[in-house]
């Protein structure tokens, strides 16, 4: 049973992931899609033709926003030195969350988790 300090620190962690993950994320996403439509789409006549509504806007913005942030991610994930240097701080930061190496190390030190 967690003690009550532990169960604040825990409520305190949602708190973060939930508001830091989800509803900022949806607030910047919104706030940018309206403030790029009217202060920039709005006064080029040009790409008022092209995005004649909000709504038409958002969902283009949506559809190359998730593609190329698929992508971005991708690269981040297998081609970027930055994803391995996180993951570096994180066994530095938490040594019991850790890989083992596949072959003699599996088998020998863990070979429950095989």
């Amino acid at each position: 049973m967690p003690t009550k300090l532990g169960f604040g620190a825990r409520l305190w962690y949602y708190f973060r992931v939930g508001y830091n993950t989800y509803i900022t994320f949806l607030l910047g996403y919104v706030t940018t899609i309206v403030t790029v439509y009217y202060l920039a789409i709005k006064s080029m006549h040009e790409l008022l033709d092209l995005f004649p509504s909000l709504t038409i806007f958002a969902i283009m913005v949506a559809v190359v926003g998730s593609i190329a942030s698929i992508g971005v991610g991708w690269v981040h994930m297998k081609r970027s030195p930055m994803y391995s240097a996180e993951v570096d701080i994180g066994v530095e930061a938490n040594p019991y969350n850790f890989k083992l190496l596949p072959g003699y190390n599996r088998e020998v030190y863990a070979p429950i988790l095989s």
